[in-house]
């Protein structure tokens, strides 16, 4: 949790938040960034896909919400 939370919502964008459960296991959820600082962000997203009323609010570091997943380069693959 950020050391100064900021008041009332920023915005609604989009995206794809980890989740780590118990032990090692983590889940990769759709979601919406909702209020952020520079370490962390506030995400929606609904526990149960669909339901609008299994939305959930929480705050994950910012290193664990994307805008976007991308295929890690392949050794010796041409990038450009």
């Amino acid at each position: 949790m950020p050391a100064h939370i900021p008041n009332g919502a920023m915005g609604r964008i989009p995206v794809i938040l980890r989740l780590v459960l118990s032990g090692e296991d983590e889940e990769w959820w759709p979601g919406h960034a909702i209020r952020w600082t520079a370490g962390h962000v506030m995400v929606a997203w609904q526990q149960t896909p669909g339901d609008t009323a299994s939305v959930r609010h929480i705050w994950l570091r910012a290193t664990d919400v994307r805008r976007k997943i991308s295929r890690p380069a392949i050794s010796g693959e041409n990038v450009a």
